[in-house]
């Protein structure tokens, strides 16, 4: 890819063709990123990229609403991997990453770039929001390890119950159903049922979903989950913590 005076800007890498053929839009990493893989390649003979060791999350109206946040710009923290780099140096489940290496993060998206353009070993200053205050942390960066846990889905046979306000069915998480489904030594409240239409089908909540926060608190039994919910009226948003298979995030779901 180059622009009109002949100078490369990006190498392409995909295109977009829904009918088998070529409609004009293509996809191209930046030239500034390959030089730096290019000129690591060369020096190192590899390719090893920063580690913060959790999972961040864009801000949407809803989350930011839910969740008392003034801005949806940043990278909200829906998980932290224990002992990795981000939870020794004392990043917490719920924080909005803001700034990293003396950059605004706008996304998670940047984010990701950010942390992966950092030599690991590094230590660099991560700002972040916790509870409406800024905070600054120094974190020193991991290697980015290989391979993924994998899910469990199978299936199991609750106790359910109807939570009416957001439209699904829902049964305190067992000890048996943690083993059955990946969950094992969480506690929570587990999707049976999501019924169509209703406010948690709108949020994207799925069956074997499991709910561990509703606006930040705890909830380990179903009965713990309807007291959260029970005062939530139309209009009003709830941001749900949840776990799906290894990954977790926030969702907001917005009542009818």
């Amino acid at each position: 890819m180059a622009d009109l005076e002949g100078n490369v800007i990006g190498i392409n890498t995909a295109i977009t063709s829904p009918s088998g053929g070529n409609i004009g839009i293509g996809f191209a990493i930046p030239i500034n990123m390959a030089r730096q893989v290019m000129s690591t390649l060369i020096t190192e003979g590899k390719i090893s990229r920063g580690y913060l060791a959790l999972y961040p999350q864009d801000i949407d109206d809803d989350l930011a609403k839910a969740l008392k946040l003034k801005s949806t710009e940043g990278s909200l923290v829906a998980d932290v991997t224990p002992d990795g780099p981000a939870d020794k140096a004392g990043i917490k489940r719920g924080d909005v990453i803001v700034a990293f290496n003396g950059k605004k993060v706008k996304n998670s998206i940047q984010l990701r770039n950010m942390v992966a353009q950092v030599s690991p070993g590094k230590t660099v200053e991560v700002v972040l929001i916790r509870d409406g205050k800024e905070m600054r942390m120094n974190v020193r960066l991991g290697e980015r390890p290989k391979g993924q846990e994998k899910e469990s889905p199978t299936q199991g046979q609750p106790r359910e119950q109807t939570s009416k306000k957001l439209g699904m069915t829902i049964q305190t998480l067992t000890a048996d159903l943690a083993n059955q489904l990946g969950y094992n030594n969480a506690k929570g409240v587990l999707i049976t049922d999501v019924v169509a239409g209703s406010p948690a089908d709108e949020a994207g909540l799925q069956r074997e979903d499991l709910i561990q926060e509703v606006n930040r608190k705890s909830v380990q039994t179903a009965e713990d989950f309807e007291d959260q919910v029970k005062d939530l009226k139309r209009g009003d948003v709830a941001a749900l913590l949840v776990r799906r298979g290894a990954n977790t995030f926030f969702v907001a779901v917005k009542l009818q």
